[in-house]
């Protein structure tokens, strides 16, 4: 059914049913024809901007991004109205996220902004930018300025639970997500995540109660069924395990699925040799499958509790696939085995295979820093932060290699980056404090700056924490402060590191207490001890003597 045109009298002048008639050839006729139908219509309805995003949509629905690009580039030339430059910048954002093409999405999404900053559709690709470049501070920012400017845009609660969780506020998320869903009680997703927050907090029951729900009401979506199985797992429920996976394995397209859980089942029953061809039949279906990860990894740790590495690395090496995951975990399997120079091959290949994680670039940066080439690790750390931005490994492990090298403004600079993007992330507060308090103790200013970010632990569980937080008082010289805490850390710790023995020498031998101090410092000197301060503490403890 062709479109005439406006001029022709049989067909009324009415625009909406003309658009519904566009949307309705694009669901239901190939793509030739309705693009011709849209651009037909575009020369004789100029006026009627919204057919560019139409066509864009089209092109982007039938996977030719190219053509979408170079149409909305094209609306952006012809200078057209602002609101229509805006779209046509949001459209080619979004396309460009999607192509991983992350610095011009950011650029469009600025250019939006810039203009209007309470854009909504700007501010949540803003957010889902700034979520993976791991930076959940301003991610929460946008978020929340969607949400009070439009309370019911579901997919900013998705995003902004994802993030608090993110955090390590757990609470925080389920509040999102509990919100979401009073808005949309049939986003299954939702209900999905909130059931594994639920569990996090040990609170199995309920998120098998939140399960039940969805794989009742949405009996052929198969996540519900997915992850009812592997709750049940975790919680040892065999019964409704098997029954889950059964129910899975009879929908559409989830055999594999089904497949990699009866393996699950049989590794947590000790039935750890039946599980093997299971894994090994997901594997094979398709090496480069997510799925498959997780089945690689599984059948690794499978082979090392059953001492049969050397059979599984055999039958890695064997796999027919140009994964970087599948070279990333042979690797690893390398590693295990103490193959260390071919394991850095694999770890190479991984990275040349453009791996989207950091493990490999981990993995071989740890490699060179054995070998004391620490420029070459520091430049494979550099191309890990850069694949997986929101991972911190990276840059954590960056900062102990500068640490080692003396260069403390450096590290203390990284830890600075990781807590404005995520405030809180507690090993980096913990890092910060140590860091000043071992190397900057004479600055106060930096003193200060110390406290600020270790007296979060004030009320800590973490012995390790505490154990920091009173360095820092000892520091600045506020010894009734740091006793209590210190002793606390040393109470609770297993095991008690030799540095924080350290920690506690020098604070006994500060407070008079000689022989305690002498006891202490002995311990934080045995051999192969290894920390800042080691030397300080063999000093000290000769003034016991």
């Amino acid at each position: 059914m062709a479109l005439r045109s406006s001029s022709d009298s049989s067909f009324p002048n009415n625009w909406e049913a003309k658009l519904a008639l566009i949307t309705l050839l694009r669901n239901h006729r190939d793509i030739t024809t309705t693009e011709a139908e849209i651009r037909k219509e575009l020369e004789g309805s100029p006026e009627h901007k919204e057919l560019y995003f139409l066509l864009a949509s089209l092109y982007v629905n039938n996977g030719n991004n190219d053509k979408a690009i170079a149409l909305l580039e094209e609306v952006l030339r012809k200078n057209m109205d602002e609101r229509t430059s805006l779209n046509a910048r949001l459209f080619l954002a979004n396309i460009y996220f999607l192509q991983d093409d992350k610095s011009m999405a950011e650029k469009l999404v600025d250019e939006v902004l810039l203009k209007d900053a309470s854009n909504t559709e700007a501010l949540f690709v803003h957010a889902q930018l700034s979520s993976e470049q791991g930076d959940y501070q301003r991610t929460v920012s946008d978020l929340r300025a969607i949400i009070r400017d439009k309370p019911r845009t579901t997919k900013a609660f998705q995003l902004l639970a994802e993030t608090f969780f993110n955090q390590g506020h757990i609470n925080l998320a389920i509040d999102m997500l509990n919100q979401l869903l009073a808005i949309d009680l049939t986003d299954w997703n939702a209900r999905i995540l909130l059931a594994h927050m639920h569990e996090l907090q040990g609170n199995t029951r309920q998120a098998l109660e939140i399960l039940d729900i969805v794989t009742k009401s949405a009996p052929t979506y198969p996540a519900g069924w997915e992850n009812t199985t592997r709750v049940a797992i975790n919680a040892k429920n065999w019964p409704l395990a098997e029954e889950s996976v059964k129910k899975l394995d009879l929908l559409d397209g989830q055999h594999m699925a089904a497949t990699y859980f009866k393996a699950q089942i049989l590794t947590n029953t000790n039935k750890k040799e039946g599980a093997i061809p299971l894994y090994k039949q997901v594997i094979d279906a398709d090496p480069s499958a997510p799925l498959s990860r997780s089945a690689l990894l599984e059948l690794v740790n499978v082979a090392k509790s059953l001492k049969r590495l050397p059979e599984v690395s055999t039958y890695i090496a064997g796999l027919k696939s140009d994964s970087g995951v599948v070279s990333s975990i042979y690797g690893e399997v390398l590693l295990a085995m103490g193959k260390i120079d071919e394991a850095a091959q694999a770890f190479d290949q991984a990275i040349e295979r453009k791996v989207t994680v950091q493990d490999p670039y981990l993995n071989r940066a740890a490699i060179f820093v054995k070998d004391r080439q620490l420029d070459m690790a520091l430049q494979t750390l550099k191309k890990a932060e850069a694949i997986a931005p929101a991972d911190i490994r990276a840059e954590m492990m960056t900062a102990d290699i500068l640490s080692s090298q003396g260069k403390f403004a450096e590290v203390i600079s990284i830890y600075d980056k990781l807590l404005a993007h995520n405030s809180a992330l507690d090993i980096a507060a913990n890092n910060l404090a140590q860091t000043i308090a071992d190397n900057q103790n004479n600055d106060s200013v930096a003193m200060e700056k110390a406290q600020l970010a270790a007296e979060r632990f004030i009320n800590s569980t973490n012995p390790y924490f505490l154990d920091t937080l009173g360095w820092v008082y000892f520091r600045q010289g506020k010894i009734t402060q740091a006793q209590p805490i210190l002793e606390r850390a040393i109470k609770t710790a297993t095991p008690v590191l030799p540095q924080m023995q350290y920690h506690y020498g020098s604070l006994l031998l500060e407070a008079g207490r000689i022989e305690e101090a002498k006891v202490a410092l002995s311990k934080a000197v045995i051999a192969n001890a290894k920390y800042p301060g080691h030397d300080e503490a063999e000093k000290l403890l000769r003034k016991t003597r």
